[in-house]
């Protein structure tokens, strides 16, 4: 998914290129760009807060365990919802799932298989934000360094499509140590 995404970011940006003196087109192209993004972050919100969420992700374990993804992340949404400012702290996460979430006395998943979410459950919904703005002012930069004039644009596509393919792999996978019980 996540090279697949880059490929896109990749032709969104020569065809934006392409596009620099016909600026009708290239707005319904940043249009549809931003449409599309929307309705993912709207699709991923609605199959999460959704009941029936775990048959539509339940073919994808979190963690090597019985947990589902969308169970997991409709579990640190709730935790978010707990620690909104302050989050329940760097690398607590296992236990305050464990604890809240789970009703265990021993730590179960590590993190949350979402690094936005993550962020959210650890750090709060501020620094949530701060991330999602340090990812905006990339997206920023790689949209300037290919502007037309820009004898660095080959650069901006390389940088568009790994920052797309890396966007897709944190919001999906978020590598941390192995899961274990303790």
């Amino acid at each position: 998914l996540g090279v697949g995404a880059g490929l896109l970011a990749m032709g969104y940006l020569l065809l934006r290129r392409r596009l620099v003196k016909q600026r009708t087109w290239r707005l319904v192209l940043d249009l549809l760009a931003v449409a599309v993004i929307l309705s993912i972050v709207v699709a991923f919100w609605a199959i999460v807060r959704s009941p029936g969420a775990v048959q539509v992700l339940g073919a994808v374990p979190a963690g090597g365990g019985a947990v589902s993804r969308a169970t997991l992340w409709r579990d640190g949404l709730d935790l978010v919802g707990d620690y909104p400012l302050t989050g329940s702290g760097l690398r607590s996460t296992m236990m305050v799932y464990s604890t809240y979430g789970l009703l265990l006395h021993v730590g179960y998943i590590s993190h949350m298989h979402n690094l936005l979410l993550q962020i959210a459950v650890e750090q709060g919904v501020v620094a949530s934000l701060a991330f999602v703005g340090l990812m905006a002012v990339a997206a920023a930069s790689v949209l300037s360094a290919t502007r037309p004039g820009r004898r660095t644009w080959r650069f901006g596509l390389a940088a568009g499509a790994a920052l797309a393919a890396l966007a897709v792999h944190l919001s999906l996978i978020h590598i941390s140590e192995p899961t274990r019980p303790y």
